[in-house]
């Protein structure tokens, strides 16, 4: 059951994993799934996957004597299983060729997550600089030529919640929005500045 289970966890969260925006505009945009951000995914993904290896190893080993004694007891059935086991094999070995030489239709696969990691359909505005969201905010006052004395007068306008020393994302998180909402609250969302 545990072995189900995490493979069945470990799907769902690859599936979603596929689909997510690519690296730090998944933070930009504020990107949550059932609750979970990319990172989270992230560590649920790789944990599940430890726990199904874990477990169906250790399933191997418990039952390894109840296996061999019923290949044993079933000749015809074996050499069924040989036959099984050679298209399985050769299945996992094609799809491994296909995808190492980027081939179809494991290409398809790939092609397929180009139209999600760029974040469109939850892009409002790009991120004004790479990692826009890990920046200060008189980094991001200065890329957009305000002053700190006018983005003081603006978030008081706005009654938004600013502390200094975190970082954009940090403050997004204080006003429980996504670092791209408080940027076009703050800045227009027409406002990307200049370096």
């Amino acid at each position: 059951m545990i072995t189900a289970l995490s493979f069945m966890l470990a799907a769902l969260s690859g599936l979603i994993l596929y689909l997510r925006p690519e690296g730090s505009l998944a933070r930009w945009v504020g990107w949550q799934v059932l609750g979970l951000d990319k990172k989270q995914w992230e560590e649920l993904h790789t944990v599940m996957v430890f726990v199904f290896v874990i477990v169906a190893f250790i399933h191997l080993i418990f039952n390894s004597k109840s296996l061999i004694q019923y290949m044993k007891a079933a000749p015809f059935f074996l050499r069924r299983i040989n036959v099984e086991i050679g298209y399985a094999l050769g299945v996992v070995v094609l799809f491994f060729v296909l995808s190492i030489y980027n081939l179809p239709p494991a290409s398809w696969i790939f092609q397929g997550r180009e139209l999600f990691k760029d974040g469109e359909a939850v892009l409002k505005v790009s991120p004004p600089v790479p990692d826009a969201d890990k920046r200060t905010v008189s980094e991001l006052c200065s890329h957009n030529r305000l002053t700190i004395e006018q983005f003081d007068k603006r978030v008081k306008e706005l009654k938004l919640t600013f502390d200094t020393r975190k970082n954009w994302g940090q403050n997004a998180k204080l006003n429980k929005v996504s670092a791209q909402d408080l940027y076009i609250k703050v800045f227009g969302p027409n406002h990307i500045g200049t370096p």
